[in-house]
């Protein structure tokens, strides 16, 4: 589990454009909305998801394997902010950063890399190649401010008002996972100190990464995000 903590600093992403509803109540009750009706084809047997972990803890955390299996065309939806859940509680909770919407043919199957966010540092993130039995979670209440986060990130990465320091959608990868856990609270990290002490131990495994003797700055303008990401989802309340 150590190794893979760090992993997450270096993902590349691609950046998800969405249109913005005007506060985090309406954005919530979009997630809901999209939530709702996919977990209502899952459920009703019109259709299969399958998720395979990738080792990863925000980034491409899994893959989707989706089979319409219903006798008719269907249409799908995916938002950012939707949550997948282990039922079993052994794996994180994943908080998607996707925005699709497609439709398939009865029989027809899509493949997609899924990327997200972790939302329990404290749990094993989804193995690579393990099959994952998630669920699209349709009560968002415990989610609200980390799917705020998430939206509050991906308004300034749009408007260009984050300041990288490593490639932009690695920054926002790091920023936006920091603060999501910084809202979670619990056993999630959430200083600056402990942003560091991951930094550093990822330079010791690898100094290539950074340049030498930049850790204090790096560590303080990736934490000035994070806190940039956080006033940004508060000030849309």
């Amino acid at each position: 589990m150590r190794q893979l903590r760090y992993l997450w600093l270096f993902c590349l992403l691609a950046v998800t454009g969405v249109a913005q509803p005007a506060n985090n109540g309406s954005l919530v009750n979009n997630v809901e909305q999209a939530s709702q009706s996919f977990r209502q084809q899952v459920d009703g047997g019109q259709a299969t998801a399958e998720w395979t972990g990738l080792g990863l803890v925000s980034g491409d955390m899994v893959d989707l394997d989706l089979t319409n299996r219903g006798a008719s065309t269907q249409s799908f939806r995916f938002v950012p902010g939707m949550v997948l859940e282990d039922p079993g509680k052994q794996v994180q909770p994943i908080l998607l950063d996707e925005n699709l919407n497609f439709t398939l043919e009865p029989g027809e199957s899509i493949k997609r890399r899924m990327r997200g966010y972790c939302l329990d540092y404290s749990k094993s993130p989804p193995a690579s190649q393990s099959k994952e039995d998630y669920v699209m979670a349709v009560n968002l209440d415990a989610y609200r401010q980390a799917i705020a986060v998430l939206y509050g990130g991906l308004r300034l990465a749009q408007e260009d008002k984050l300041k990288p320091v490593l490639r932009p959608l690695v920054h926002r990868t790091i920023t936006t996972q920091r603060a999501v856990w910084a809202v979670m609270g619990g056993d999630n990290p959430a200083t600056r100190e402990e942003l560091r002490e991951e930094i550093e131990a990822e330079l010791r495994a690898n100094s290539s990464l950074f340049p030498e003797g930049q850790l204090e700055c790096l560590s303080q303008r990736l934490w000035s995000d994070v806190q940039n990401i956080m006033m940004e989802a508060k000030a849309n309340e």
